[in-house]
């Protein structure tokens, strides 16, 4: 599934980490780590609202 989130996002900027969890709170969530804030941008506007894995996306973009 890393493997798979990867692909789609890395077309948007480079990514640092990528973390994805199994437990059942967490299922169906994953978290993109970009290196700046205007790739995490471009992959929010452009994915936002599309069908990834068989439901919907909805992003957030959390600047620390």
């Amino acid at each position: 599934m890393k493997q798979s989130l990867y692909q789609l996002f890395s077309q948007y900027g480079e990514i640092l980490e990528i973390h994805c969890r199994k437990s059942y709170k967490m299922r169906g969530q994953a978290f993109i780590i970009y290196k700046d804030l205007n790739s995490a941008t471009t992959a929010k506007h452009s994915l936002n609202n599309s069908i990834i894995f068989g439901k919907d996306m909805v992003s957030l973009i959390i600047n620390f």
